[in-house]
C-alpha cells in the first residue's frame, strides 16, 4: 500500500480547482444548491411528524386498537427513515445534482403523505364521539 501512494505522489496530475461554496449553483455541471428549499420544506415535516406523533400517542391512550396503532407507527417508523435520510444527505457537500433533489422531494413527499393520513386516522378516532375507555384503576395522587 505505502508503493501505491509513493507512485501516486510522484505523478504530476493537475486536479480542477474550484472556488467558492460548494452549496452555490454551478449550472455547467447540473449541481445545484438544495439548502433553501430542502431545508425549509424539510422542517415543515418535521413539524407534521411531531404533530402525528403527538396524537398518535393520545388516540393509543384513547382506546385505538392495536391495529391501528400498529399502523400508526408503521407510517412513523417509514417517515422518520425518509426525512433522517433527507436531513443527513442536506448537510453533505456535493449532493445537489438534479437527480439527488429530485429523489429528496420524492422522499419529503412520500413522507408527507404518510404522516397526513396516520394524523386523519389519530384525529378521526379521537373526534370520533366515541367514550375514553375506562381505566382499570385509578392511580393515588401524592401531593
Amino acid at each position: 500500500m505505502h508503493e501505491y501512494f509513493q507512485d501516486v505522489a510522484g505523478q504530476a496530475v493537475d486536479f480542477p480547482h474550484l472556488h467558492g461554496s460548494p452549496f452555490l449553483p454551478f449550472d455547467m455541471q447540473g449541481y445545484y444548491s438544495n439548502s433553501g428549499t430542502l431545508r425549509q420544506s424539510y422542517q415543515g415535516a418535521m413539524g407534521l411528524l411531531q404533530a402525528t406523533e403527538s396524537w398518535s400517542a393520545a388516540a393509543a391512550l384513547w382506546g385505538a386498537t392495536p391495529e391501528v396503532i400498529a399502523s400508526l407507527a408503521s407510517a412513523l417508523d417509514l417517515a422518520r427513515s425518509d426525512l433522517g435520510l433527507v436531513s443527513h444527505h442536506d448537510g453533505v457537500p456535493v449532493t445537489g445534482y438534479t437527480f439527488y433533489f429530485r429523489d429528496c422531494i420524492r422522499r419529503l413527499m412520500v413522507a408527507r403523505e404518510r404522516l397526513a393520513g396516520a394524523l386523519q386516522k389519530a384525529l378521526a378516532l379521537l373526534t370520533s364521539g366515541k367514550a375514553a375507555p375506562e381505566p382499570e384503576s385509578t392511580p393515588e395522587l401524592i401531593l
